[in-house]
């Protein structure tokens, strides 16, 4: 080979390896994609709960028949299209394929745990290099709350803002006549930092703060929320109900199952109590 076709093949190949090595990586990317959400659809079947992605609709009656009328000949005969899409499927190449098709596009696992409306699904934050995955975890309730509530767990800012800036939040009145508050009243004040809407025309017992503070004189609703917070200290608890946010993919069934319990644990909780005050 002369140089002169040495020098022009030479970038030529360099770009196809690149190339290559890029499709190969995006190959793996979209199997491994694809495996974790195998796996999230039978911890879905578990829990009992419905998990949808793209390739469900594929999976579906419906999709099964939108594809059988792409076949060749499926108008003029359907049981020979139907035989040629079973062979196609039975191909080692086509489940392949098919694998790693599945692994484009989010997923979602919805419906009922333990009698509460349930979502989990994948969320992104951030940009570029720091972009990163998160599954996230909401549990609603039956209506709005229409407070513009917001329980988190106090950190150290919010003790330093308390301190130096006078911030403040909402305190559990005194439960009894002597003025002084249980111990779990007290814990209660220490680990959650409560939010709501400021009206400064309501009064008295409509007044958002007052609703929120008279919610949580509820002993059994504040130990569930000091059990929330406590296990999962990036919780938090708004009008529409309660949401967390995990780094990654969640693929194990047990990490579902915690976070699932607690959440419904501290919606019976709220159901004893919210539903009933306002």
């Amino acid at each position: 080979m002369s140089s002169f076709d040495f020098e022009t093949l030479f970038p030529i190949a360099v770009i196809a390896g690149v190339i290559f090595i890029f499709a190969v990586i995006i190959l793996m990317s979209l199997r491994r994609s694809a495996r974790n959400k195998q796996k999230i659809a039978a911890i879905a079947a578990k829990l009992g709960l419905e998990f949808q992605d793209a390739g469900s609709f594929l999976r579906s009656r419906s999709g099964r028949d939108q594809l059988l009328q792409l076949q060749p000949g499926a108008q003029e005969d359907p049981a020979a299209a139907r035989r040629q899409m079973r062979a196609v499927e039975q191909s080692g190449l086509a489940r392949m394929a098919f694998e790693i098709l599945s692994g484009f596009g989010p997923w979602e696992l919805k419906g009922e745990y333990q009698d509460c409306e349930t979502r989990v699904w994948p969320v992104e934050h951030g940009s570029a290099k720091s972009k990163r995955t998160y599954t996230r975890f909401e549990m609603n309730f039956a209506e709005p709350l229409d407070l513009e509530l917001s329980i988190t767990k106090e950190g150290m800012l919010d003790r330093i803002g308390k301190s130096v800036f006078g911030a403040q939040d909402i305190t559990i009145a005194p439960e009894n006549a002597t003025g002084t508050r249980s111990e779990q009243a007290q814990s209660f004040d220490k680990i959650a930092r409560v939010q709501c809407r400021a009206d400064s025309e309501a009064v008295g017992p409509s007044a958002p703060e007052n609703r929120v503070r008279s919610l949580l004189q509820n002993a059994g609703l504040q130990q569930a929320i000091i059990e929330l917070l406590t296990d999962y200290p990036d919780a938090s608890i708004g009008d529409l109900g309660l949401s967390f946010e995990i780094r990654g993919t969640l693929t194990d069934e047990k990490k579902y199952r915690a976070v699932l319990d607690r959440f419904a644990a501290c919606m019976r909780a709220f159901r004893g109590d919210a539903f009933t005050r306002n």
